[in-house]
């Protein structure tokens, strides 16, 4: 590295020869292609290419695809080539073009070599590509850096040919220079592939050294000096290897791994083929410098990117190995078949020069397509379309394609980024450039990307055409011209002093750094000329033409007078020198790093402006040239120059060489020397040349590629029209045109050359009545004009015209309107959306990836004019809603209409479904639209016919779904099976949780890259952020949110808005106070109301947060009214404000009274009010939210308990900040009734609660809770913006079970349900979610019940009373597995150590394994379970005897128990049967016969209409809406609508009810409710299934209610049948009753049946086969029947259970038969697993069958559970003891007894008949298993056994107890064992299994210690059991926690291994019961657990217990001994 005082050194030490310059003669400078100087932009691409692109690394395109040629000789250009596979696509694709010229252009000598070379090769004619040998050598030279000899010796034989003069028939090198250049480069490569061995050997390494070092470029990575690339390369491979693979998403995970493995080798090694055995010999010359020998391939060049992305019908996986190797040479081979397939008639000419010097020196070259790659990213958009428009042909079919894939780091949008580099509007483009975009970038993009699932820019492609030119119009001096030309000019000038460009490039980073700064420094004077001139050329006028207004800085002077000279084809000197590069310039050019140089300026200054010390000077970083020098008159700028470089072997510039052109009067002095600056870094030159005075000089002459157009010819006629003026705008030409003319002028006529449909035109014709003899005036315009718009005004005064035209930014083109037949799409060919590919992603999922409505932010300064009428994004982004709405929706008739017009429709349209896939890959809808406005226009103009425009319209829009206006599609979507108001209206509100923060991710191992993940019923948002911001090892996570409530859902999205902005700082206090009161406060400050209303504006601006997608566009529509309302409600006038803040904490303060007395069961008094009772209220609910701070100093929870009082009396808390509240919180009101809705209970501390003393924040005696909560709040926010790159959040707004039953796409791998179950019952939620979960090893669904002990008294009867079947069946019946087990109590304890407040049960659930081969048959439990269920699902006959069940279930919690009860329907019923028929196969009902329950008659219609849906029959939607009444509303208000459970619709004749209706509510009497009898009437049905809409007013009375409701066509209702809603759990009265006269249409289901039967088995075709006759399960057992279908005799039955040990259970089993022996083994499998040692197989040879018993493992572990991996296991040898300083210090004894209190535990109440759900519900069994547990926690034994106590036999175990007691990860005391399952170890004694000696060493090893040595049963202690059933729980528990830990160090060295082993690690853990705390024993445990000294009553934290009773504590000694005298008594009898 050099340093300023080594170059000093070694200045001294060269002397005075370091400064000697080497002049050469021109001939010495290079060919005379290096002369040639016309291209405007001076990039260090032409001089130096950094990095070299031997092969392209984007996908191949057939460019004719793209466009309609017409013509037998077509010109196809390819402007800086690159790679030859484009050329061959193009060539072996043509369509109907007999001869094809194909150009390519490239500066690299290499690569135009490369390409003549290859198509030397695969033209050849022994070539054939099909050839493996031939395929290997090309893949050699196109790909790979390193060959075997083969490929080297002929890569040299084709080299020969080609120094020999023979090229490709079909090639042509036009200029002879190329091909010397080219022949140049081939003799290069011969020299260097025939080195010797050890020559070729060295050089191999040394190029691999040198590719390695390549890395080390990368922009974004700072390298450490002290690490090599040896050590960082590993690294940067496998990073390199990953990201390639990240391009295969939704390819397995070890797919991708595969990939992953061999695009490693590749970027290791540099090469890839498939395995040969063949060694390497020699390195690929092709991808060397061939002046310096050097490796310069870019460094993240791979084959496989110009092959990328693949789909799956692609990949060759006909190996593992090589398949992307095999997957692109297959690819390649049909590329390269293709072209020799259609090689004659093609011809390709090779130019070796610079793309646009090219364009401007070609004159007689004219190209039908050129496509430019992405040249534009190098050279400058600007200069690409100036120099290809002059090339370009002007035919219809002729385009230009221009690609970017820098456009990102530009502009946000693609539409800007052209309006930016080009420096104009789209409007513009046209006039300035002389070209039309066609590609519509103003709309955004037409075609998805591939990359859906990574953050990777997509290439933009963009479309040219030459524009059509003025015609008899001259441009006049036009604002909007002069500004674009300013600011075009403001970048081709740099600024004064060089170093202001520096500045610029420093505040690039907002539009992309180096690229910004390339994009505006790549424009010299030269590119303003070349763009003016070329303007004046197509539409004449003088020069400048319309631009005076630019203050161009002296220092060009020189350089613009030298472009006048040259444009007037003047003399012009050339000025050349070369220069030896000596160590200070070398020095210079490799201080910045010559190759990174952007853009170079050439300065003439005279040698004396410079210090005399260059080198010091430079090297101390001084500024020679001061910051005034640029304003020196003798200092000159030159852009246009050439600079020639040639490096040495280091890479080092060993010689320079620069020519630039000067006017022969230039006025340099002798002393002028050149001096060559990198404009983004000008403190320092790179070269300093000579003085002129010593430089070759020539004279130079060349044509200005731009002449100046030609002036009319003057008009002789006496009378004419001529343009006089014509302004140009964005929006409008503006003309005065002039009539020469002296007699009377009339009778003005527009005539425009329209071609209909267009409206738009680019030419018109002005014509004059009279006088007759003055000839029209034909005008044209390069923008096409709106001829509806054009205003033209006749001035007889004056003679003139005044004429306006409108330019058509809102009109198709009219060469769009002339598009052929053939270029347009056939829809009728257009494959329907879901067909099967991988298209069958949700369309609108799909849609929210391809593009978010987020809003495009322009880097417009606010003086800037909006540079386009189409760049209004706001109507852009309101026109995609209306897409999206239309192809969400599925309706067929849609109107759209003005807002805020009361007029007609602007648009009828029919929409003809279904969705299609355009040949873009799109999703596009067909449509056919009526243009109400034209429609009007034509009928004001007379040119309809209205009674045929009426026929039209009833034809087109016939149908029977258009009557009205069809509700919404969501109302329409039926599939829930529970009819609970949660769907109808949410009658309490949960704005923010009240739960602890969970992340789901902890407790499950879930792998892959993309993980989805789902919260059902999500709520609050802090489960979301907890999960997002603490994943681990998962890239991506799909983050799904679902609630049926919009204030929800809209409140998390503002949130999430909020917390993403990057000017939101969590650790600001002003921040996170606005956060805490938008999501717990209920009055907020004037400064939250104001923040809050910001971000409600953003968010209507569809300013979504980035992460967020709401996939239906129906949802944001819901979404966007309740944002609204927000801003209604926070914007109302003070007056109102304060008033409605009293409204609702009146509110507020009655909905806390009522709740008050329903939680206590308390009636609530007439005569009291909620004010005089709030106090008392508050109070209480303080109290409560204190007690869980018990064990906290009383001083201390009465803080708590005084904070918590000031929260409920104000629902506000915040700490102090002296701002009153001017607003309600918006987001805690119900938005249809402006009312109080939030849960009586709720407060923000909830959710945080409980807190352990190190979280208090206890820095100050006020705010204790609100600071603690913030904090934590924080920790949050901060962990999830920490890592929200990767993360995408849905929003799904619908019902729960809906969502999951209609969703047939998404599949999730975790589901979180929090306690949906409590709601929507646990039925419904596992029948649901099982449809969606994932079938994954790791994937699994957790739900959550917090009202549990209301229905049972275990979580385990709690599962099986909910679901109607024991624990064993829930496999079958459901589909999934209980993961948690139940049966054993809670393994985690409950939080509430000191109140009484029921913990949350959390049940983890996976799918169950499925059947194979076997068919289930009828079974008494399983018929019994059904049986159950049904009689749940339809309630009893007459619905009053409802109320009798309730009133008998007060014993299990009332409404708890009716609403698990009432929520099941006779859908409920259906889905689940119907789920297990798609699961297991079988015919319906199944296993449960229609007459083993007695269904009520009411019933029947509902059962036809669902089998009719289930068939996909024809079904009829009944619909009606009414105005409630006083009949309507009265009957709510008693009961109370938000209040109730369940409804049932029944339909019944109006004669069957009293007709005096209003009379009788109005006096409460029952006088029309229905007879017990009147359910038997078969003209009574009940529908189970209906949707009821409700709107209140405001005060909570129901307003309007609709109802929808299905039914089959021969339903039989009679014309008087009314519509009854009923309350079924108070049935007395109807609560709204819907007259006869419904709206009746058909139902076109929206959603099929969600559960389809499962496939038939295809009949078995094999004479001998085994099948399953019979299949009875039972609760603990499978029965099953065998029977064999065979003739021959048989014997030799074989059970192979699929066992994987130490696992003792399977799920699946193969039966096999030793003869005979062509008959297939027959494997099944089961749900539920079975038990190896107890299978009893018995064949029956007489009888050909099998009978099989399998007992189900009720007693061990799943076969899932055994494979738990490491990482998911405890490694207790990190486990801290019991007492370990923390708040676990309390003694082990007083945890446990207040974790699980061992009393009886009172079962539900079971008839005798009824039998036992499963073994495991054996409560005396579980007990017992509980006081062994207990016993060796409390013995503190080191050797324990575990004997029967009625049995002789040996112990059933012998424990060796690892002391002491450590604290599990879940907070839970465990104790580690080392157990022999003495049981075990017989059976494998008994089998021979067995090394008796190694068993004894074994055990006397284990066992050995002080305390056991001679006399083992003498000194173990013994614990008792008392039956089987407690030795079977307690070896299933210790089994059970073997699979929970990985062993200890010193049980993985001393416990034996292998399969046959008895030995078990494992530990034992207190099985907690689920409550465990009852009322009756609270005060009792309170009283142990003591806090005071028992002698002085002070409250201590540290004290000290009694050591021989163990029952009292003493702060002191002193204290125990005075306390001695009262305490003695009890102390002795307590020992006794």
């Amino acid at each position: 590295m050099y340093t300023v005082s080594n170059i000093v050194r070694l200045a001294h030490h060269l002397g005075e020869q370091t400064f000697v310059l080497r002049v050469l003669s021109i001939s010495d400078i290079a060919e005379n292609r290096v002369h040639k100087m016309l291209t405007p932009c001076r990039r260090v691409l032409e001089e130096v290419c950094p990095f070299y692109y031997p092969f392209g690394n984007t996908s191949v395109r057939n460019v004719l695809q793209d466009c309609q040629l017409v013509g037998d000789n077509i010109k196809v250009l390819f402007l800086g080539s690159g790679d030859l596979r484009n050329a061959l696509k193009t060539a072996g694709n043509r369509k109907n073009i007999a001869n094809l010229d194909i150009h390519l252009n490239d500066l690299n000598p290499l690569v135009v070599a490369r390409n003549i070379l290859i198509l030397k090769i695969i033209s050849a004619d022994g070539f054939d590509i099909q050839n493996e040998e031939d395929r290997s050598f090309l893949w050699d030279l196109w790909y790979n850096a390193e060959w075997p000899e083969s490929t080297r010796k002929r890569f040299e034989s084709f080299l020969k040919e080609l120094l020999d003069n023979n090229l490709p028939d079909n090639v042509v090198i036009p200029k002879s220079s190329y091909l010397r250049t080219l022949k140049t480069v081939w003799s290069t490569w011969i020299s260097i592939i025939s080195k010797s061995k050890l020559e070729s050997d060295l050089f191999m390494k040394k190029i691999q050294k040198e590719r390695k070092n390549g890395w080390l470029r990368l922009p974004k990575i700072d390298v450490d000096p002290n690490e090599s690339p040896e050590s960082l390369f590993p690294e940067i491979v496998d990073g390199n290897a990953s990201l390639l693979a990240l391009t295969l998403k939704g390819f397995p995970s070890s797919f991708r791994k595969k990939i992953e493995e061999e695009a490693r080798s590749y970027y290791s090694t540099g090469s890839c083929r498939l395995p040969n055995g063949m060694g390497n010999v020699c390195v690929n010359p092709t991808m060397l410098d061939p002046t310096t020998y050097r490796w310069q391939v870019d460094y993240e060049l791979s084959p496989f990117d110009g092959y990328l992305p693949l789909t799956r019908e692609e990949l060759d996986t006909s190996d593992d190995k090589g398949i992307l190797i095999r997957t692109c040479q297959k690819i390649l081979k049909n590329l390269v078949a293709d072209f020799k397939k259609r090689i004659d008639g093609i011809k390709i000419f090779f130019h070796l020069e610079e793309a646009v010097e090219f364009c401007l020196s070609e004159s007689t070259l004219v190209f039908d397509l050129i496509d430019c790659s992405n040249l534009a990213d190098h050279i400058g958009l600007v200069h690409l379309i100036s120099g290809c428009e002059k090339i370009l042909a002007d035919t219809p079919g002729a385009m230009l394609f221009t690609e970017t894939m820098t456009w990102k780091l530009l502009a946000p949008s693609v539409l800007e980024y052209v309006e930016e580099t080009l420096c104009c509007p789209l409007s513009l483009i046209p006039t300035i450039y002389g070209l039309q975009l066609l590609s519509h970038v103003e709309l955004g993009s037409s075609k998805p990307t591939n990359n859906l699932l990574d953050n990777n820019i997509s290439i933009v492609m963009l479309c040219w055409k030459k524009a059509p030119t003025f015609q008899n119009v001259t441009l006049g001096s036009s604002p909007d011209l002069n500004r674009c030309l300013n600011k075009l000019a403001q970048r081709c000038f740099l600024p004064q002093n060089l170093q202001n460009s520096k500045l610029s490039m420093k505040i690039a980073p907002i539009a992309g750094a180096r690229y910004f700064s390339g994009e505006l420094l790549s424009l010299t004077p030269f590119s303003f000329s070349y763009v003016v001139n070329s303007m004046i050329a197509r539409v004449g006028g003088g020069d400048p033409l319309c631009f005076d207004a630019v203050d161009v800085p002296p220092v060009y002077n020189l350089s613009r007078r030298t472009l006048e000279a040259w444009k007037n084809n003047e003399i012009l000197s050339k000025f050349s020198s070369i220069l030896q590069v000596n160590l200070l310039n070398r020095i210079l050019a490799g201080k910045r790093g010559f190759q990174h140089s952007a853009v170079m300026r050439l300065v003439l200054a005279p040698q004396d402006k410079f210090a005399n010390n260059n080198l010091e000077a430079i090297y101390r970083q001084q500024l020679s040239i001061c910051e005034n020098d640029f304003s020196d008159p003798e200092i000159h700028v030159i852009d246009n120059f050439k600079l020639d470089v040639k490096q040495n072997a280091e890479g080092e510039i060993e010689t320079a060489g620069i020519s630039f052109v000067l006017v022969p009067d230039h006025g340099l002095k002798r002393s002028h020397c050149a001096y060559v600056f990198d404009v983004a870094n000008p403190l320092l030159p790179i070269f300093i040349f000579e003085c002129v005075t010593f430089m070759n000089v020539e004279i130079y002459r060349l044509p200005y590629p731009f002449l100046p157009k030609r002036s009319q010819p003057p008009v002789t006629k006496s009378s004419y029209m001529k343009v006089d003026s014509c302004i140009e705008s964005i929006d409008k030409y503006t003309l005065k045109i002039v009539i020469e003319c002296r007699k009377n002028i009339s009778g003005l006529t527009v005539s425009p050359n329209q071609t209909l449909p267009c409206e738009s035109v680019h030419g018109l014709i002005l014509s004059l009545r009279q006088p007759n003899d003055i000839e029209p005036l034909a005008l044209n315009f390069p923008f096409p004009i709106l001829v509806n718009d054009i205003c033209a005004t006749l001035h007889r005064n004056t003679r003139s015209i005044d004429m306006v035209l409108k330019k058509a930014l809102f009109e198709p083109w009219p060469c769009e309107f002339q598009a052929t037949t053939q270029s347009r799409w056939n829809v009728d060919n257009l494959k329907p959306w879901k067909d099967g590919s991988e298209l069958e992603s949700q369309l609108m999922i799909h849609l929210c990836h391809q593009y978010k409505m987020k809003e495009i932010r322009s880097p417009l300064s606010q003086n800037e004019q909006k540079t386009d009428f189409r760049s209004n994004m706001s109507a852009l982004k309101y026109v995609r809603r209306v897409i999206l709405s239309l192809m969400e929706s599925n309706k067929e008739f849609v109107c759209i209409r003005r807002k805020d017009s009361p007029k007609i429709p602007e648009w009828y349209i029919r929409v003809h479904l279904p969705v299609r896939v355009s040949p873009l890959g799109s999703p596009i809808l067909l449509l056919s639209a009526n243009d109400i406005r034209l429609y009007e226009i034509l009928n004001s103009q007379g040119k309809v016919d209205l009674q045929q425009s009426s026929d039209d319209f009833t034809r087109i829009f016939e149908a029977p779904r258009y009557k009205k206006n069809p509700d919404e599609n969501r109302a329409h979507k039926m599939l829930t099976p529970c009819r609970r108001i949660l769907l109808e209206m949410c009658p309490f509100y949960y704005p923010f949780g009240n739960t602890s923060v969970r992340n789901v991710l902890q407790d499950c191992q879930l792998v892959g890259d993309n993980i989805k993940v789902l919260f059902l019923g999500s709520g609050d948002l802090r489960n979301t952020l907890k999960t997002a911001g603490n994943r681990k090892y998962i890239a991506n996570l799909d983050i799904h949110l679902n609630d049926v409530n919009p204030s929800v859902v809209a409140r998390n999205i503002l949130i999430l808005k909020i917390i993403s902005e990057d000017g939101f700082d969590i650790q600001n206090e002003e921040d996170v106070s606005f956060l805490w009161d938008l999501w717990y406060n209920a009055e907020w400050p004037e400064s939250t109301r104001k923040r809050f209303e910001l971000v409600l504006k953003e968010i209507l601006d569809n300013n979504l947060p980035d992460n967020v997608v709401i996939p239906k566009s129906s949802s944001l529509i819901t979404l966007e009214t309740v944002w609204s309302k927000w801003i209604s409600i926070i914007s109302k006038r003070e007056s109102e404000s304060n008033l409605f803040m009293k409204k609702i904490q009146k509110e507020r303060k009655t909905v806390m009274f009522n709740g008050w007395f329903k939680l206590h069961k308390i009636d609530v008094d007439p005569n009291e009010s909620p004010e005089s009772f709030f106090p008392k209220i508050v109070d209480g609910y303080a109290t409560s939210l204190a007690l869980t701070f018990k064990g906290f100093p009383s001083a201390f929870t009465k803080k708590i308990e005084e904070e918590a009082r000031s929260y409920y009396s104000t629902g506000s808390c915040r700490l102090a900040n002296g701002m009153g509240n001017v607003c309600v919180n918006p987001t805690m009101v119900d938005l249809t009734t402006y009312r109080w809705q939030v849960q009586f209970q709720l407060s923000p501390f909830d959710g945080y609660l409980p807190l352990t003393r190190e979280e208090l924040d206890t820095s100050n005696d006020k705010g204790i809770l609100i600071r603690t909560c913030q904090k934590i709040l924080k920790n949050l926010v901060t962990d999830y913006k920490k890592r929200i790159d990767g993360v995408k959040i849905f929003f799904h707004l619908e019902d729960a079970v809906e969502f999951c039953l209609s969703e047939s796409t998404l599949v999730f791998d975790l589901i979180d349900c929090s306690n949906l179950a409590d709601h929507i019952g646990l039925v419904h939620l596992i029948n649901g979610c099982e449809k969606i979960l994932a079938d994954t090893p790791g994937s699994m669904l957790f739900t959550e019940t917090i009202t549990w002990k209301s229905l049972a008294p275990s979580g385990l009867e709690y599962v099986e009373e909910t679901l109607c079947c024991p624990l064993s069946l829930i496999p079958t019946i459901y589909g999934m597995q209980l993961l948690s087990h139940v049966e054993l109590g809670s393994s985690k304890p409950t939080n509430n150590l000191f109140g009484n407040r029921i913990p949350a049960i959390m049940l983890c659930w996976k799918k169950a394994p499925t059947f194979q081969n076997v068919t289930l048959s009828p079974s008494p439990d399983l018929n019994r379970c059904l049986n159950k269920l049904a009689q749940r699902c339809f309630l009893p006959k007459n619905l009053q005897n409802c109320k009798v069940s309730m009133e008998s279930t007060e014993k299990t919690g009332v409404r708890l128990f009716l609403r698990e009860l009432l929520s099941l329907t006779p859908l409920t019923f259906s889905y689940v049967v119907n789920s297990m028929i798609a699961r297991v196969g079988g015919e319906d009902p199944l296993f449960f016969r229609a007459d083993a329950v007695e269904l009520p008659l009411v019933y029947n219609l509902s059962r036809r209409t669902l089998e009719a849906w289930k068939n996909n029959e024809i079904l009829l939607k009944f619909s009606s809406a009414m105005q409630t009444n006083l009949w309507n509303r009265v009957p709510t208000v008693p009961r109370g609508f938000q209040h109730t459970a369940a409804m049932r619709l029944v339909l019944a004749p109006q004669d069957k009810f009293v007709k005096n209706y209003l009379e009788a509510i109005s006096r409460q009497q029952l006088s029309f409710f229905i007879s017990e009898d009147d359910f038997s009437d078969p003209e009574i049905h009940v529908i189970d299934n209906f949707r009821l809409k409700v709107m209140q007013n405001a005060e909570g009375e129901i307003k309007i209610a609709g109802i929808f409701f299905l039914l089959v066509p021969d339903h039989g209702l009679k014309l008087s049948h009314c519509a009854y809603v009923f309350d079924v759990a108070n049935p007395s009265k109807p609560i709204l009753l819907f007259e006869s006269g419904m709206d009746v249409e058909k139902y076109d289901q929206p959603e099929p049946y969600p559960f389809p039967p499962k496939k038939s088995q295809p009949p078995v075709t094999k004479s001998s086969f085994m099948k399953v006759d019979s299949c009875i399960e039972s609760i603990d057992k499978y029965s099953l029947k065998i029977a064999i279908e065979c003739r021959k005799n048989i014997s030799g039955l074989t059970v192979s259970p699929n066992q994987t040990l130490p696992c003792e259970s399977v799920h699946g089993l193969t039966l096999s038969l030793r003869q005979p022996n062509d008959i297939e083994p027959l494997a099944l499998n089961f749900p539920f697993p079975i038990l190896v040692n107890d299978i009893c197989a018995t064949l029956h040879s007489n009888t050909r069958s099998i009978d099989l018993i399998l007992k189900k493992a009720l007693y061990e572990p799943w076969p899932c559970e055994f494979q738990a991996t490491t990482q998911s296991r405890w490694n207790v040898d990190n486990l801290k003891p019991w007492k370990d300083g923390s708040e676990l210090e309390s003694e082990l004894i007083i945890h446990l007894g207040l974790q699980y209190k061992m009393m009886d535990v009172i079962r539900s109440n079971l008839s005798q008949n009824e039998q036992k759900t499963d073994f495991r519900s054996n409560m005396s069994a579980s007990k017992q298993v509980r006081r062994v547990i207990d016993s060796l926690m409390l013995n503190n034994q080191e050797f324990v056994c575990i004997r029967r106590k009625d049995s002789p036999q040996t112990p059933n175990w012998c424990i060796r107890v690892h002391l002491p007691v450590r604290v599990s990860p879940l907070g839970s005391p465990i104790l580690l064992l080392s157990a022999i399952d003495i049981r075990s170890y017989e059976k494998f004694s008994l089998q021979g299994k067995v090394d008796v000696q190694q068993s004894s060493d074994d055990f006397n090893r284990i066992f050995e210690a002080p305390r056991y040595k001679k006399n083992p049963d003498g000194d173990m202690s013994t614990i008792w059991t008392f039956n089987s059933e407690e030795e079977q729980l307690l070896r299933y528990v210790l089994r059970l926690n073997s699979t929970k830990i990985v062993p200890s160090t010193w049980q993985k060295k001393n416990l034996p291994q292998g399969e046959n082993n008895s030995w078990l690690a494992t530990f034992v853990s207190p099985l907690y019961d689920d409550f465990p705390v009852g009322q009756e024993s609270l005060n009792a445990i309170q009283k142990k657990v003591q806090t005071s000294c028992g002698a002085c009553n002070k409250i201590f934290e540290n004290l000290k217990r009694c050591s021989r009773c163990r029952s009292i504590f003493y702060c002191s000694v002193e204290c125990q001994r005075g306390h001695w005298t009262q305490h003695k008594n009890e102390c002795k009898n307590s020992e006794n």
